[in-house]
């Protein structure tokens, strides 16, 4: 299944960005739609899981793969975050990362609160390997992610950059996978 992941990966990020804001589908990319914002703080209550017989919501919280696409509308995540092609100090590329990071650690602290156990140990995992690397590329200066970057070389952000950013990217489609939401 890795494999199979890492090859999707690769081949829907190859070549993506023609470096006119368009997909080379013709779409439009989410770092470039004018509908993505500055991250806004979460306001969606957390849904609770339906009952099976769809009378109402009981007081289960909501499972990780319910949970995952309202945090990612609260935080402005469209699609994967992926930064293949654009230029280390590209900010719209940070936001996408930075939205990634604060849906990952949502992800975590919910999985934590409603779910302490084993249960959706490989879920957790992956939420913190997605904000290890956000958090990288963060204390790395790269993408505009920090008002007061370090003093590093743009030479060494310019092959740094984009490798944290893959590896950001593989972190959240192994999130993606442990929760079976492609």
């Amino acid at each position: 299944m890795t494999t199979a992941l890492t090859a999707v990966l690769l081949l829907t990020s190859c070549g993506s960005g023609s470096g006119n804001g368009q997909a080379d589908n013709g779409r439009t990319s989410p770092r470039t739609s004018p509908s993505v914002t500055a991250t806004p703080t979460p306001s969606s209550p957390v849904p609770t899981s339906q009952s099976p017989s769809g009378a109402g919501a009981s007081d289960a919280p909501a499972t990780p793969p319910e949970i995952m696409p309202v945090y990612q509308s609260d935080y402005g995540l469209v699609g994967t975050p992926a930064c293949t092609g654009v230029p280390w100090d590209d900010a719209g590329c940070g936001k996408d990362l930075t939205a990634a990071g604060e849906v990952a650690d949502a992800m975590t602290r919910h999985m934590q609160k409603h779910f302490p156990g084993g249960e959706y140990a490989d879920a957790k995992k992956a939420a913190g390997q997605v904000a290890r690397a956000v958090n990288m590329l963060r204390k790395a200066g790269c993408y505009g992610m920090t008002p007061n970057p370090p003093k590093t070389s743009p030479d060494k952000l310019r092959e740094l950059c984009p490798t944290l950013s893959t590896v950001a990217s593989l972190s959240w489609l192994s999130l993606e996978g442990s929760l079976d939401v492609f």
